[in-house]
């Protein structure tokens, strides 16, 4: 019986020695607002796609050889919030750059802003943030469905917002070192950021949809799952938010039959901890299963060895 306990340790252990392994993922998500400032740390809740990941036309997803990354989203109906909220997406570089695009929602607006940054090196104690758009237009209105892209040139990346309701867009090039292709891995593309974790902020927000996301033009349409900011399971190149800030128990996320991404005020999950319960939690059962899987392991191997040694 000491055999069995002292395996089934080991096993269990080893299992948690290999989550804990890895390398923490840079936090690049805390953009500041347009004054330059932090007005506190923001949260987020992200759709991650790896390498491999499905697409429709039947390949997979090989991000060295993405030249366009477009997501077609819905806005969520958030006007004049607490502090700012940030529908977002991001790609990091061969370089270790991140490329960030977003609509947001700012404090005494009823309309959302386009913004966007680069971060030089997602790996810095001290994150460098380029304002490449800061609150300018166009505008979109909550409700509405925008377009956010990310297309490489010769010279290196451009970014394109567009409202699709009033046809209006912009673009503008990232600085020259952005150049280079994207990182393989696990890319957390899209997320909610919010700096706000104020009910009244979300209480009437409908959907936020991410109604597709697109790769040289192919949707993704499998392989992808959703991150929070504490999940010992996944290990995404970068993590959007601020590190070690917990999420609201008012937003759950889901996917749609349609394959579309939503988030989405929800009351009900505050009885069994909101978003913690139903992302972070999940991400420590996962991690108890991992376990009991290797004490089971342990324990069927510990078994099949007494049952040989009982044979003749």
């Amino acid at each position: 019986m000491r055999r069995w306990s002292g395996a089934c340790l080991v096993a269990a252990v080893a299992c948690l020695l290999v989550i804990s392994s890895q390398t923490p993922s840079p936090v690049v998500g805390a953009s500041p607002d347009s004054s330059g400032s932090y007005p506190n740390v923001s949260w987020a809740l992200g759709v991650v796609v790896p390498e491999g990941s499905e697409l429709q036309g039947g390949g997979s997803v090989k991000w060295e050889t993405v030249t366009n990354v477009t997501a077609e989203v819905t806005l969520p109906n958030i006007t004049n919030p607490d502090r700012n909220v940030y529908a977002i997406m991001s790609v990091m570089t061969e370089k270790g750059a991140v490329l960030q695009a977003a609509a947001g929602a700012l404090p005494n607006r009823s309309v959302w802003l386009t913004f966007a940054w680069f971060v030089p090196d997602a790996s810095s104690a001290q994150l460098e943030y380029d304002w490449i758009l800061n609150a300018s237009e166009p505008s979109m209105e909550p409700d509405s469905r925008i377009m956010l892209s990310f297309f490489e040139g010769p010279a290196g990346w451009t970014v394109k917002v567009a409202a699709e309701g009033s046809g209006s867009s912009v673009q503008k090039a990232f600085p020259p070192g952005s150049s280079g292709s994207l990182l393989s891995g696990d890319q957390e593309v899209f997320a909610l950021e919010s700096y706000s974790k104020a009910q009244s902020t979300f209480s009437e927000m409908g959907n936020l949809t991410l109604d597709e996301l697109l790769l040289n033009g192919e949707r993704v349409v499998g392989g992808f799952y959703t991150y929070s900011q504490w999940d010992p399971l996944h290990n995404p190149l970068f993590v959007v938010g601020s590190s070690g800030s917990s999420l609201p128990t008012f937003i759950n996320i889901g996917k749609g039959e349609d394959g579309t991404v939503y988030w989405e005020y929800s009351v009900a999950w505050e009885s069994v901890g909101g978003t913690l319960a139903g992302v972070e939690v999940l991400a420590i059962v996962g991690l108890l299963g991992a376990a009991v899987a290797s004490v089971a392991v342990a324990l069927w191997a510990f078994r099949n060895r007494r049952s040989r040694a009982a044979r003749p």
